[in-house]
Formats: structure tokens, C-alpha cells, sequence
């Protein structure tokens, strides 16, 4: 991802990394978000059905949801999010590669990409979580 950052995607991403926080996850289910996105779109919010009718920065398919669901960064991270919770119970995702995980979430045709964008994902989210820190009201 270096120099591939724009002001675009850094939005892109920390919306991602914002919904996880908002989720009261920590900041590991943001690094494997981040990662999951890096790979599918590198932080694009894609509005056309290129890869069959997949959309969205997670690119997910017509069987997670509404296309306006899909394009809508704050529902598509909450909706990896729940398959990654209901796949992994108990928080075992903490304890996988973030690679397997974003992995078995997405059934990708091209696995190894995911392990390959790890390290992109967890610089992503420990740069963004700080900034996404819900501000208290006075």
C-alpha cells in the first residue's frame, strides 16, 4: 500500500476502522478489516458490479445484503464483522492468523493475498485507531 494512500482511501479505511471501534471490538478485528479491504479494493468503495455482483470496499456479494448495504462502509464492515464473529466464537479470531481469518470470511479465490497485506492491515489500524476515538461530549 505504500504511496498507493490517498485522501480518498485513508477515508475509506478509517471508516473501517472507525465502525470497529464503534463496535466495542478491539483493535485487532481492525487490523484484519484493514487487511480484508487492502486486498478486495485497496480502500475504494466500489459502486460497479465489476467482479460478478460484487460492491463495496469489502466487495461483498449480493447475498450479504442490499447493494446500498454493500456500498455503505459503516453496514459492510458490520456485516464482515458478524460473519467473522459467528465463524470464530468466543473471540477465536483473536488467536488466528489474520490472513486465515479475513480468509474464511471471504472465501477468495486468492487466499495467499490476505497473508501477504497483513502487515499493511495492522499499520493501517494502529494508525487510525487513536483517531477514531469516540470524543467526549462536555
Amino acid at each position: 500500500m505504500r504511496n498507493a494512500m490517498t485522501a480518498y482511501r485513508v477515508s475509506c479505511a478509517r471508516m473501517v476502522v472507525k465502525a470497529v471501534r464503534d463496535r466495542g471490538l478491539p483493535q485487532h478485528a481492525a487490523t484484519i478489516a484493514a487487511t480484508t479491504v487492502a486486498v478486495e479494493t485497496t480502500f475504494q468503495n466500489i459502486s460497479e458490479m465489476v467482479d460478478h455482483d460484487s460492491l463495496g470496499l469489502f466487495q461483498q456479494r449480493a447475498s450479504w445484503g442490499s447493494a446500498a448495504n454493500r456500498l455503505n462502509p459503516t453496514w459492510s464492515t458490520n456485516a464482515f464483522l458478524n460473519k467473522m464473529t459467528s465463524l470464530y466464537p468466543s473471540n477465536s479470531w483473536m488467536n488466528a492468523a489474520v490472513g486465515k481469518v479475513s480468509q474464511d470470511v471471504q472465501v477468495s479465490a486468492y487466499p495467499q493475498r490476505y497473508y501477504d497485506n497483513a502487515s499493511d492491515g495492522k499499520i493501517i489500524a494502529d494508525t487510525l485507531w487513536p483517531l477514531v476515538a469516540e470524543v467526549p461530549v462536555k
